[in-house]
């Protein structure tokens, strides 16, 4: 049977309030009533999950498009974004939230996991934490943390950047670990993203933590490149050989839970960049179908064919290509890509030719160009590009590939990956690909001498935290492992 998230969710919420028991007026009255004293573990992952996954891509993380420029900014806060205007409120609901809910319940099951005989679920909680603290850290770079979760008040106090990222790498190897070990719980009954398979979750963990030893490829470019292979070379011996061990965002396609991009289809805040929009074009990228919608919504739909907006250029009467309903990303139930098997395989390339083995990158890269290429295209058009394509793009050498062309490659598979692919742009200073430029609105050129490096603190830090929030913040300061 399908793991149906609406229907678990709705069993986590009556599981909650059932343990919380507000009304009993024969409850302790020094007991915390707002809070369930024990809830089960299966309930409590479920909504963690759907809490964290439910912002990847579309109408949350989806707006960082405009910051990598596979997106271009239409109208309102697409523009804004697009044209380098935020302030201390943008994007601040994803840092208060994660801290709010999911890691609070993450916590929990790491906490309670022995106790409750509920192992694997502290396992996935505590790869999970780690991909939590990996999306907060990549936005903000020194966030609350060692002291986040078991503070009174709002004074909590920051860690550094690459203190977290060494607890990133210390969850994920505990994450494994845990899900090596014995449970009296399936996990299955909690887990909608690999119905319980703790194999594929400890494969996802390797992955993770390619990813984030990835990152580190300006602090140490050597040591970063080594710890990644070894992290890919134990995700392939794991298991991850597929697209089928994917960590995904399943959605189901109903009203009450339906995917985000096509969420975001109907008020077309951002569109495609004329300059990735153009290539794609004129050199018949086989996912182009796959990637946008010639119809922009409205009733009737408006037939706009192939067509891209300038970087930062500002609110128009045209209509342009969103991501819909007729591609693979933007239809009801279209899964959202969290991190991926041909990521994983990007990854062991560019790490691969840091390293100065160009043989392994050129395999890596061909396998993976062909790996997420063969995923998302299904288009009759498509389909015919697809040999030329791989002729042109998926068949270097050691003698012929480049860190240029595995980072261009990379930058056009991680669409709708967003927060993943400005991660790479900004390790690789904007170079790649090669299209990339400041924005220039339409009246007044460009809308700054230098490209975008991070999102600021919320206002609400400010305000509430202030001994706490690293002063003088501004979009333009670097992270710590883009130094």
């Amino acid at each position: 049977m399908k793991f149906n998230i609406k229907t678990a969710l709705l069993s986590t919420c009556c599981a909650l309030f059932l343990a919380t028991g507000c009304e009993d007026e024969f409850k302790d009255l020094n007991t915390n009533n707002n809070e369930p004293e024990q809830a089960s573990p299966n309930v409590v992952l479920t909504a963690a999950l759907e809490d964290q996954m439910n912002d990847f891509g579309g109408t949350g993380l989806g707006y960082i498009g405009v910051f990598n420029q596979h997106f271009a900014g239409n109208h309102a806060t697409g523009v804004d974004y697009d044209q380098y205007i935020l302030t201390n409120n943008s994007f601040a609901g994803q840092f208060t939230n994660s801290y709010l809910g999911h890691l609070k319940d993450y916590q929990y099951l790491i906490n309670e996991g022995a106790d409750l005989g509920a192992l694997h679920y502290a396992g996935v909680a505590k790869i999970m934490t780690a991909l939590s603290l990996g999306t907060l850290s990549d936005m903000y770079g020194s966030i609350p943390w060692s002291k986040a979760l078991d503070a009174d008040n709002n004074a909590v106090e920051y860690d550094t950047q690459e203190s977290i990222y060494t607890a990133i790498q210390s969850l994920l190897s505990e994450g494994i670990t845990d899900l090596g070990g014995t449970s009296t719980i399936d996990l299955s009954r909690g887990d909608f993203v690999f119905g319980g398979d703790t194999d594929k979750w400890i494969a996802a963990a390797h992955l993770l933590r390619a990813r984030y030893f990835n990152h580190l490829s300006k602090r140490d470019p050597m040591g970063s490149a080594t710890s990644a292979l070894a992290a890919v070379d134990a995700a392939k011996a794991a298991g991850l050989t597929s697209s089928a061990g994917d960590l995904i965002h399943p959605w189901e396609g109903t009203a009450q839970h339906r995917n985000r991009w096509n969420l975001l289809y109907e008020n077309n805040l951002i569109i495609a960049s004329q300059n990735f929009m153009n290539y794609m074009v004129n050199n018949n990228d086989p996912r182009l179908e796959a990637y946008w919608d010639n119809l922009a919504f409205g009733s009737p739909p408006v037939n706009v064919g192939y067509v891209g907006k300038p970087q930062g250029f500002g609110t128009d009467n045209t209509s342009y290509s969103p991501v819909g309903p007729a591609g693979y990303f933007g239809q009801t139930d279209s899964d959202q890509f969290v991190a991926t098997y041909f990521e994983l395989l990007f990854i062991e390339a560019e790490a691969a030719m840091r390293s100065g083995n160009a043989a392994r990158a050129a395999t890596a890269l061909n396998a993976a160009v062909r790996a997420q290429v063969n995923q998302v295209v299904s288009h009759a058009n498509g389909l015919a590009n697809v040999p030329g394509y791989f002729t042109a793009n998926a068949s270097y050498t050691a003698g012929t590939v480049t860190m240029e062309a595995i980072m261009t490659e990379k930058w056009k598979a991680m669409f709708t990956m967003e927060l993943e692919s400005w991660t790479d742009v900004r390790r690789h200073d904007y170079a790649y690909p090669n299209w990339l430029v400041i924005p220039a609105d339409g009246t007044s050129g460009p809308v700054a001498s230098e490209f975008i490096r991070r999102i600021l603190y919320p206002q609400a830090e400010l305000d509430l935290n202030t001994d706490n929030v690293p002063p003088n913040v501004t979009i333009f300061q670097r992270l710590w492992w883009d130094q």
